[in-house]
């Protein structure tokens, strides 16, 4: 997670009008649809990748040179051996880190926005779709998202303290979210367990839900851990202390 540019993409991203509204945005796009079987995009987060299939060479320089959106497609295999790929995807740009001689490169996607595909316009040599942007249901009033934030920035900085793996410096990362569901969103992508639960958390369009689905995570983990160090403390285990 110690990516040179992630905490400058988050701060940019804060910049950015994230308006929050009840309506369904009917409006489509075309987007470069990349599926893989065990990753999720949410936006507010960096995702580094190792471009090799010729078919995704392509795809990505379309999409830098075109300034198409890539949206990310969580794929998984059926019982029939065909494969299925979210309609619901996170999308964002891809940004080149370094290019390989054999045309092999390292890109980041910047995830900025959740997507729906409407419509596949293309199948090879790789997939484009029509896609709407999905917009988060808001929470109730001003005062209640201050709370969330609040309440989830403690949660996190804590389960940070407490967490044996984790650095310190993690709590800054913190502290560069101005709302409660983006940063329930960067903490989903970065330390959610599975895939399926951040493509659960990527359809999830209610941001008090969201960020109640996040604070309960890190209220099971900030448990787990005090039990951890409670056992320690009683069998003479160093712990983790805060400098």
């Amino acid at each position: 997670m110690r990516l040179p540019f992630l905490k400058d993409f988050i701060g940019r991203f804060q910049k950015t009008d994230h308006h929050l509204t009840m309506e369904t945005n009917s409006q489509t796009e075309d987007v470069c649809v990349f599926p893989l079987p065990n990753v999720v995009l949410l936006p507010g987060v960096v995702l580094p990748l190792h471009i090799f299939e010729d078919r995704y060479k392509q795809m990505t320089d379309e999409a830098i040179t075109t300034s198409t959106p890539v949206a990310l497609s969580l794929s998984r295999a059926l019982p029939n051996g065909e494969k299925q790929n979210s309609t619901i995807c996170g999308a964002g740009k891809i940004n080149i880190i370094q290019y390989y001689p054999d045309g092999r490169k390292d890109v980041c996607v910047e995830g900025v926005k959740r997507l729906k595909i409407v419509e596949y316009i293309q199948k090879e040599p790789y997939l484009k779709a029509k896609a709407c942007q999905l917009t988060d249901i808001p929470f109730a009033n001003q005062i209640l998202e201050n709370q969330y934030k609040r309440e989830l920035s403690l949660l996190a900085k804590r389960w940070v303290f407490l967490n044996p793996d984790l650095q310190d410096h993690l709590m800054d990362y913190v502290n560069i979210f101005k709302t409660p569901h983006h940063l329930a969103d960067f903490i989903a992508f970065y330390f959610l367990p599975s895939p399926k639960e951040k493509q659960n958390l990527l359809e999830m369009l209610d941001c008090t839900r969201r960020v109640e689905k996040m604070m309960g995570f890190l209220e099971g983990q900030i448990r787990k851990f005090e039990q951890q160090d409670h056992t320690n403390i009683n069998h003479g285990a160093p712990v983790k202390i805060l400098h």
